[in-house]
C-alpha cells in the first residue's frame, strides 16, 4: 500500500474495488449454497428441475401434477425467465381448480411479470369471472397496474364480453381497504 501511494495511486478506488469483489464472491457463496440445499421438503429432483416441472405442469393446466408436486414441497411462487409465476398461468387458463391449490400452497396474489401483469389481470383479461372473484376474496389487490397503467377492470372493460366480471371488479376497488381506513370506506 505503501508503494502505491508513494506512486499516486487512489487507495479509496481500490478499496472500493476489494470491497465490491468480497461482496459479489458472497453474494455468489450464498447463491451456490442456496441451490445446493435445494426446495424444502422432501423432494428428489434438484431446486431447478422442480421450478421448471412446477412452471411447465400449470402452464398446461396439469392439475394432479401440480398437485403433485405441491404436496412434494414444490414453492408455488417459482419464477421463469418473463417473472411467470405458476399463478399467472392458473388465471390466464381459467382454471379455478389450480388457482386455489396454488394460492392455498402460499401463492403471491399480486405478483407481476415483466410486464406488470398480475393473476387477476389475467383472469380478468380471459374473462374468468370465477378466478378473478376468488383472487379478490383470497386478498388480489384489484389496483395493480401493469407497465401500461392498466387495472384488471380496463382489461374486462377492454374485452366487454362479461358485464359481471367488471361489475365486480369495479365493487371490489370502490371497497378496498386505504391505508387510512381499514373498511375501504
Amino acid at each position: 500500500m505503501v508503494s502505491s501511494l508513494s506512486r499516486g495511486g487512489n487507495l479509496g478506488k481500490r478499496r472500493s474495488v476489494m470491497v465490491r469483489s468480497i461482496f459479489l464472491m458472497a453474494l455468489v457463496a450464498v447463491w451456490a449454497a442456496a441451490i445446493a440445499a435445494g426446495p424444502t421438503g422432501a423432494v428428489d429432483l434438484p431446486a431447478t428441475q422442480t421450478t421448471q416441472d412446477l412452471i411447465r405442469a400449470a402452464a398446461a393446466g396439469d392439475g394432479p401434477r401440480v398437485a403433485a408436486l405441491l404436496q412434494a414441497g414444490a414453492d408455488p411462487n417459482v419464477v421463469d425467465e418473463t417473472w411467470t409465476v405458476p399463478l399467472h398461468h392458473a388465471a390466464r387458463l381459467g382454471r379455478l381448480d389450480l388457482a386455489r391449490m396454488l394460492v392455498r400452497a402460499g401463492a403471491r396474489l399480486d405478483w407481476q411479470d415483466v410486464a406488470g401483469v398480475s393473476a387477476l389481470i389475467l383472469a380478468a383479461a380471459g374473462n374468468h369471472f370465477q378466478v378473478a372473484e376468488y383472487l379478490i376474496r383470497a386478498g388480489a389487490d384489484p389496483m395493480v397496474e401493469d407497465v401500461k397503467g392498466r387495472r384488471a377492470l380496463d382489461y374486462a372493460l377492454n374485452r366487454g364480453k362479461n358485464d359481471a366480471l367488471a361489475r365486480m371488479l369495479r365493487r371490489a376497488e370502490i371497497n378496498r381497504p386505504t391505508k387510512k381506513s381499514k373498511t375501504g370506506t
